[in-house]
């Protein structure tokens, strides 16, 4: 029993490895899946043997380590998003912190050295 489980760990790992079966969405991965879990199973009241139970659990294996890849894959893509997000806010709080000083700037000026022409409440 155990001779037969190793030969299909290895081949299923080669096919995680090499990422042949990765599918483009969830929905695509789970109808794949449905799919090949039910061509494994074998017509009720057939003679066949159990080794069919040992597939159908390499290949849930398969499928489930296909979705943590690909969802992997979309935390990537969002924490990319975001990463872009906090960086475009950065430079934002770095530009207000300019603005910031240069009004400083001109309000000590202004405050030392009243140059300014003041708007009386007649011209408002």
């Amino acid at each position: 029993m155990k001779s037969r489980t190793i030969p299909w760990a290895v081949f299923f790992m080669i096919l995680v490895i090499t990422g042949t079966t990765l599918a483009d969405s969830m929905e695509e991965l789970v109808g794949e899946y449905k799919k090949k879990y039910e061509s494994l199973t074998p017509p009720a009241n057939s003679s066949v043997n159990t080794d069919y139970k040992q597939e159908q659990t390499a290949l849930g294996i398969l499928y489930f380590l296909n979705a943590l890849n690909l969802f992997h894959q979309q935390n990537q893509k969002a924490i990319e998003k975001e990463t872009k997000s906090l960086n475009k806010l950065d430079k934002i709080i770095s530009q207000n912190q300019k603005i910031i000083e240069l009004l400083s700037i001109l309000a000590e000026k202004e405050e030392k050295n009243p140059t300014l022409p003041i708007i009386s409440e007649e011209d408002r």
